[in-house]
């Protein structure tokens, strides 16, 4: 599955934190306006050959002994990417028989957490319907 952001959205790491997380998977329960946190390089490496081949692969579907499709050599080096946390939202969808789907690209703000701080529920999370800014004005 492609998953393409089209707006970037600012979190806290705690706020980000504190969404359930669906790396490997969708979340079952398609209601409308859940939120959910996408790690989009959990299980991508990429593999480098010192003949120049650099690529990307899913880790989990590497066989044990990885040969370069370039040169033939075998042993590539294998570099875990660092995280991409995107946030996917259940959205309608024009067709009342299906649900729509909207990616939001992270940036991590700093600072620190509140002391009351409690984590919204992000299974029915409206907020974004306006724009990334309304979850501000809140």
């Amino acid at each position: 599955m492609v998953r393409r952001p089209k707006v970037t959205i600012k979190l806290y790491s705690w706020e980000l934190d504190s969404m359930p997380e669906y790396s490997a998977s969708l979340p079952t329960g398609q209601t409308l306006w859940k939120m959910w946190s996408c790690n989009t390089n959990a299980f991508a490496v990429e593999v480098r050959c010192k003949c120049g081949m650099v690529g990307r692969a899913a880790r989990h579907l590497l066989p044990a002994k990885v040969h370069c499709s370039k040169c033939g050599k075998l042993g590539l080096e294998l570099i875990t990417l660092p995280d991409h946390w995107v946030v996917g939202q259940y959205i309608p969808d024009p067709n009342p028989e299906m649900i729509g789907m909207r990616w939001f690209d992270v940036l991590l703000r700093e600072g620190p957490k509140p002391r009351l701080y409690e984590a919204p529920d992000w299974t029915e999370h409206a907020a974004l319907e306006e724009g990334p800014r309304a979850r501000e004005k809140q």
